[in-house]
This record gives structure tokens, sequence and C-alpha cells, in this order.
């Protein structure tokens, strides 16, 4: 018989177009906000659509990115390192080391692809 693993979530963390952090994305839930609008990051004028759902301000290094990391990794992931390190600060997890990481997991839940907006948006500008 397959032995069923317990899983217990302790940490929630949110980066959305409706906010950052559990806080304020569930005050936009329960107020009715929704985080869909013009798309403001690049262009939009060759797409079929002109609306989004952009996170307007994301600042990956306080929370919990490196610089290098911001350099190198597309603006989705870092999205979703942002929202695990809440989680983890949610949870009051300590630092993880190598004997403890394989007891921690992050599921996120990713919507869309980012790729319109990595395509479309020049490196310098903050875009979803």
């Amino acid at each position: 018989m397959k032995r069923i693993r317990r899983v217990v979530i302790t940490g929630l963390g949110v980066v959305a177009p409706t906010g950052i952090g559990k806080e304020a994305f569930w005050s936009a839930c329960i107020a009715g906000r929704s985080g869909i609008g013009p798309i403001t990051c690049f262009d939009a004028g060759l797409l079929p659509t002109r609306i989004a759902g952009e996170v307007p301000d994301f600042d990956p290094l306080p929370l919990g990115l490196t610089q290098e990391e911001v350099q190198i990794l597309d603006r989705g992931t870092q999205f979703a390192l942002a929202a695990a390190n809440l989680a983890m600060l949610d949870a009051s997890t300590p630092a993880l080391t190598c004997s403890s990481a394989h007891k921690v997991g992050v599921r996120e839940i990713w919507p869309l692809s980012t790729s319109v907006a990595t395509e479309h948006c020049p490196t310098d500008q903050q875009c979803t």
C-alpha cells in the first residue's frame, strides 16, 4: 500500500497584480479590486489585446533577491522567487541548510507565460 505523506501549509507568499504580500493581495480580493488594466511597460499596439495584469511596484531586492539574480533572471522567475521568500518569512522558517532543504517545498501557481512581456520590453524597463 502506498503511504500518503501529509503536507502542512505554513506560509503564504504572493506577488500579484493586486498586491505584493498576502495582506495586500487579500485586501484587494475582499474589496473586489482587479489587477487588470492597460499595458504600460511596452507598446502593445501590435497585439490583439491591450490589457494585462502588471505588477506595478515590484522591487525584487527588498524581497530577498540578490543584484546578480535580478540581472540574470527573467521577471517571472523573480516573481516566483520573491513569493517563495515571502512564504518562507510568513512561515518563520529558519535559514535552510543542506540537511533541511529537502523538507521544504514551494508550490507556485503560474497562470500565464511571461514570454510576450519579456520579448517586447526593453531590459531597462520594469515589466510584468
